[in-house]
């Protein structure tokens, strides 16, 4: 079975805000330039999207050497490296860090909602100054938005789509020794303050959340519709209890099955769609990657413009090209055998999926099984955009690259980029201070009609 890593892995390594200094380990010139010309390499090799897009990744890589030469520290040198690779913004291609050198955080927690910046959770040291609920106007005096775009997501890689919300945590991420200067609209009164930067959170005082992180749970909402909240799938044991509750929910009309915040982990998704469908066979979904063949390649350079220029030649063998410009794809189809006993137990029942910007990776991977099989309505917020299979190589210094390796298409042939929601619904900052979950709320509504 297929693997693919929790995106959320990622972020506890990625995305450490706590870091303990470790710029004793010498990065020498010479491993600094391997590194950097690893990255360009496999992502020439290797990256699905490298055609897609309008990036000159060469003219990149040479302008880059200078910067990974002249970088006065480690932590500055694996900066340059993400930022060479972020320019994707491919949620399984980034670079990660080790722990170079201390970084800081305030006491507050953000969340981005219906198009702005709140404060959601607050800590003791600051329950007089801040109050959950008011709105982030600017950060070291400049609009939030803004100083996240310039100053956080050129570093990260992050799908532009849900860049505030993925990525919402980080936004008073900075040097330890730094005062971060926050302006905040709180009842109706514009106010600024210098806040501290420590290296781990504290205490708070309030923080509203009213989303439960358990991997598993299941109830039944107004004797008819079965409640399946799944948090991740790194926990194989999900499964087991699935089948353990399958009586209660038979007995249900309808079923809404919550996959928000779930990061992924490994691929089981298409076993808990065995019970959607009755189908002996069904299609997870289908991928292309890339294929590199050296003889066709040698063929592909005659069809250059450049090479049949030095040749003194026609360009010929212009059927090659594709392989001499990295663009030749293989095509594979993920199959599931469905001969099991409980196939197609809750194919008859309704269903109502519950998604947002945390649901990445093998989560995304179990929704496409349930699009292609044409199974429930999506409700909630669209999700992180990155259902790919990361090469994962270790670089001078301590650090990682990894680098996407395919393109998940769906049985139509269509390119996946990430799922919409059938029904859009985002959470207020209302719906936070009141602990209401809106889109719990619609789906019920949907499902009640």
């Amino acid at each position: 079975m297929k693997t693919i890593i929790t995106i959320f892995a990622f972020i506890l390594l990625a995305g450490n805000a706590f870091t303990q200094e470790n710029e004793s380990i010498i990065i020498t010139k010479e491993q600094k330039i391997y590194n950097l010309s690893l990255i360009w390499q496999e992502i020439n090799y290797n990256f699905p999207y490298l055609n897609d897009s309008d990036i000159n990744w060469d003219s990149l890589y040479i302008s880059t050497i200078s910067k990974v030469l002249n970088a006065t520290s480690n932590s500055n040198y694996y900066k340059e490296l993400q930022k060479f690779v972020s320019v994707f913004h491919e949620g399984h291609t980034m670079v990660i860090s080790p722990d170079v050198e201390p970084q800081g955080i305030v006491n507050l927690f953000a969340k981005y909602l219906n198009g702005d910046f709140y404060i959601t959770g607050v800590g003791v040291e600051y329950c007089d100054m801040v109050n959950v609920g008011c709105k982030i106007l600017e950060i070291n005096n400049i609009d939030v938005k803004e100083y996240f775009d310039s100053t956080i997501y050129p570093y990260e890689s992050c799908p532009a789509h849900i860049r505030y919300e993925f990525l919402s945590y980080k936004l008073f991420f900075g040097n330890l020794n730094d005062s971060l200067i926050l302006t905040i609209n709180q009842n109706d009164t514009i106010k600024s303050i210098i806040l501290k930067r420590h290296n781990s959170y504290g205490i708070f005082k309030v923080f509203k959340e009213f989303l439960k992180r358990d991997n598993y749970d299941f109830k039944v909402i107004n004797k008819e519709i079965a409640y399946i909240k799944i948090g991740s799938f790194s926990d194989r044991s999900i499964l087991k209890k699935i089948e353990n509750d399958l009586d209660s929910i038979i007995k249900c009309k309808s079923i809404i099955l919550d996959v928000r915040d779930n990061g992924g982990g490994s691929s089981f998704g298409d076993e808990i769609c065995r019970f959607f469908t009755k189908d002996s066979t069904f299609i997870s979904y289908s991928m292309l990657t890339r294929i590199n063949n050296a003889y066709y390649r040698a063929l592909g350079a005659y069809s250059s413009e450049a090479t049949a220029k030095i040749l003194n030649i026609e360009p010929r063998h212009l059927e090659y090209n594709d392989y001499f410009i990295f663009n030749e794809y293989e095509n594979k189809e993920w199959t599931t055998k469905n001969n099991v006993k409980l196939s197609g137990v809750l194919s008859d029942k309704k269903l109502c999926v519950l998604i947002n910007p945390m649901v990445a990776s093998a989560a995304e991977t179990f929704l496409i099984t349930l699009r292609n099989l044409n199974k429930g309505v999506f409700i909630g917020e669209p999700t992180y955009g990155s259902a790919t299979q990361p090469l994962v190589l270790p670089l001078y210094g301590g650090g990682q690259v990894r680098i996407a390796t395919q393109k998940t298409t769906y049985i139509t042939g269509e390119i996946y980029n990430y799922i919409k929601p059938d029904i859009y619904v985002s959470p207020t900052i209302e719906d936070y201070l009141n602990v209401n979950d809106r889109v719990m709320n619609n789906a019920i509504d949907y499902l009640s009609k």
